[in-house]
This record gives structure tokens, C-alpha cells and sequence, in this order.
């Protein structure tokens, strides 16, 4: 038997920290939901038919930074400084989108945050996304940090686990109020997972053809599953169903964030 050892990058170890922090100072707890999107994609077809350049996913960042706008307790998170834990509640909503892109190494994945998201309009939204999905790397700022952290010494990336989870001020600057995952596909086969997440986070995960039922009657109809996450020492079970019931209305009744255009 014979097997390699080899250190983390700094990258993992950052992520070590994430998920080791969560797992020690938060309580995330994680509800599934399944949503009907046909109406919704077909009229963002319609819309840039016409020459409105918006998407699926500047729709579900507008429709999560109003939920976050209209419940507190989501813009709430704990914190733990040397004489122990505390909440903070952020008055901005400001969103941490998780961003995918394909590169000649392989995929890369970084963060960018859309500060005050709740006053952009959604096709501000769309042309953000847009060009962090397709501009050139080395001209977002976003993507540079992200290369840089190779070259961060450990005793830095340590003190930077303790400012994040010790430091409102601190996480607000570089992290944004909530977390959202722009990394959709289709017909994976996923039905579920968990994710930790030391705060609120939204999970937008397959969209795909499913049996659902509209109006007493079986039929096939687009469908995205859905995540949301949030620190049970924040928010409880009943808070979190009835985000996911606004989140339903507003991904699922086009005209409530579209209409307008």
C-alpha cells in the first residue's frame, strides 16, 4: 500500500477555516425547496426578445436581496469576540455571489460581492453577472484577490479566521450581509444535499423537466431546487418556511419583480 501526503493551498486552507469556523461558532440548518419556473423563464425569454438583458439569476439575486430587506433576523449574525458571542444586525443588504468560471487550469470559483443589491434593479443586477462571468479575469478585481491567496502566509489566513468571525465591521467590508451560489446546472440527478454555511446563504443547485402539479392536473414543468440556509441560533424552523414562501412567490410569479419592464 502506498499513498502521498502533500500540504493544503492556501485556497483550501481557507476554506478549511470557513467550514472548521462554521462548524465550531454557528448552527446551520438547511430547507430543500422545489419550485415551478416555466412561467418565469419564458417570460425572461420574452423580455430579451424585446432587448431586456436579464436572466434566471439576476431575478433570484433581486428576489433574495428583497426577502433579506424584509426580514431582520436574516440580516443578523453571530459573532464571537474574546469575551464571547454576540449578534450583529447589518443594515445594508449586500450579496456575496459565488461565481463560476471555466479557465485553461480548470474551473475557478470566486467570490464578488453586489453591495446594496436591494436598490439595484434587476437588469443592473443581470449586467453585473454578466460581466463577472465573462469579462477577462485579470480585469476583475474579484477574481485577482482570489490568485492572490497563494502567496498569503498562514499566520495572516489564521488571523483572518478570527477578524471574520469576530468583527462585524470587518465581515460586512468583505463579505456582504448573505451568500448566494450562481452555480446552477441541469439534469445532474441531484435531489438534495447540505451545505454549512456560518450565515444566511441561498442555494439555487438543478433546474430541470419534473412531474408537478398544476391545477389538479399532472404535467411536466420546469423546476429548480433551492436551498435555503440559515444559523439556527439565529433564526428558527417557522422563519425559515416562511422565506421560503416569499422567496415562491417572487421566483415563481413573474410579474412581481418583471412586470415592470
Amino acid at each position: 500500500m502506498s499513498f502521498t501526503t502533500r500540504s493544503l493551498s492556501t485556497r483550501r486552507l481557507v476554506i478549511y477555516d470557513l467550514l472548521k469556523r462554521t462548524r465550531e461558532y454557528h448552527f446551520p440548518t438547511l430547507g430543500i425547496f422545489e419550485w415551478d419556473i416555466t412561467d418565469t423563464q419564458a417570460h425572461i425569454e420574452a423580455l430579451r426578445d424585446r432587448g431586456v438583458m436579464v436572466n434566471l439569476a439576476s431575478l433570484m439575486v433581486k428576489a433574495t436581496a428583497t426577502v433579506m430587506r424584509d426580514n431582520e433576523r436574516l440580516r443578523t449574525r453571530m459573532f464571537h469576540g474574546v469575551r464571547g458571542p454576540f449578534e450583529a444586525t447589518f443594515d445594508e443588504v449586500s450579496c456575496n455571489l459565488v461565481i463560476l468560471r471555466d479557465t485553461d487550469k480548470g474551473p475557478l470559483l470566486f467570490p464578488a460581492v453586489l453591495r446594496h443589491v436591494d436598490e439595484l434593479d434587476i437588469v443592473a443586477i443581470a449586467a453585473k453577472i454578466r460581466s463577472l462571468k465573462t469579462d477577462p479575469l485579470d480585469q476583475l478585481d474579484e477574481a485577482q484577490q482570489m490568485r492572490k491567496l497563494k502567496n498569503v502566509p498562514r499566520v495572516l489566513t489564521r488571523l483572518h479566521d478570527f477578524k471574520v468571525r469576530s468583527d462585524p465591521k470587518y465581515f460586512i467590508e468583505r463579505f456582504g450581509t448573505y451568500g448566494m451560489s450562481t452555480t446552477t446546472h441541469e439534469e445532474s440527478g441531484l435531489v438534495g444535499g447540505v451545505a454549512l454555511g456560518p450565515g444566511t446563504t441561498f442555494y439555487p443547485s438543478r433546474i430541470g423537466p419534473r412531474p408537478h402539479v398544476v391545477d389538479g392536473e399532472l404535467a411536466v414543468r420546469t423546476m429548480v431546487l433551492f436551498g435555503v440556509c440559515v444559523d439556527h441560533q439565529i433564526s428558527d424552523g417557522m422563519e425559515q418556511i416562511a422565506v421560503g414562501k416569499q422567496l415562491k412567490r417572487l421566483i415563481e410569479e413573474p410579474e412581481h419583480l418583471l412586470g415592470h419592464l
